[in-house]
């Protein structure tokens, strides 16, 4: 289970066969920085234009103290 970010630092596709998704790294991840994919692509792409997908399924996020 992944955490969603936007922009992500994994991207995904399922294998040719339809049996499995891989998870493959976007970027450089540091050494105990969290795995993150972006719910709102479908296509597995890291980065969307949309950040809609908890308001379309009506969730609302959690947010760190940190957060805007």
């Amino acid at each position: 289970m992944y955490n969603h970010a936007n922009p992500a630092n994994l991207r995904y596709a399922s294998a040719l066969d339809g049996t499995a998704i891989q998870f493959v790294a976007a970027r450089s991840i540091l050494r105990g920085e969290e795995l993150t994919i972006n719910y709102n692509d479908t296509g597995g792409d890291p980065v969307s234009s949309e950040d809609n997908w908890f308001e379309l399924l009506g969730i609302e996020p959690h947010r760190a103290p940190n957060d805007a």
